[in-house]
């Protein structure tokens, strides 16, 4: 949760505009990996709700959330999981896929 949270907060920060791109090219890159590494992990874990949603329906397996039948873009999945840690420290030592999947769910319930 905590590289979560940080990693997703600064692409947050990128994508907000309030960070401007570093001078050193060690940086930068480390900035970019950081990023990356949200928004890849983040898709990963839409990818894998939607393939239990959609191409799984008829197994036992159930999705983490239900999103809205729009979609749900990475960078409003980065927010509800950030905002979600921000407000829930106590969960900072848990494994990112398990603190995303909470904060989707609380955020898109299947019983609505």
């Amino acid at each position: 949760g905590n590289d979560l949270l940080t990693f997703c907060q600064e692409t947050l920060d990128w994508a907000d505009k309030k960070r401007a791109a570093p001078g050193d090219p060690f940086q930068v890159a480390e900035s970019v990996y950081r990023t990356a590494w949200c928004v890849g992990f983040i898709q990963g874990v839409i990818n894998t709700n939607t393939l239990y949603q959609v191409h799984l329906k008829d197994a036992k397996t159930k999705p983490f959330f239900c999103g809205p039948k729009s979609g749900l873009s990475n960078v409003q999945a980065i927010r509800i999981v950030v905002k979600y840690l921000q407000d829930h420290p106590e969960t900072l030592h848990a494994p990112p896929i398990a603190v995303s999947a909470v904060a989707l769910r609380k955020a898109f319930p299947c019983d609505r």
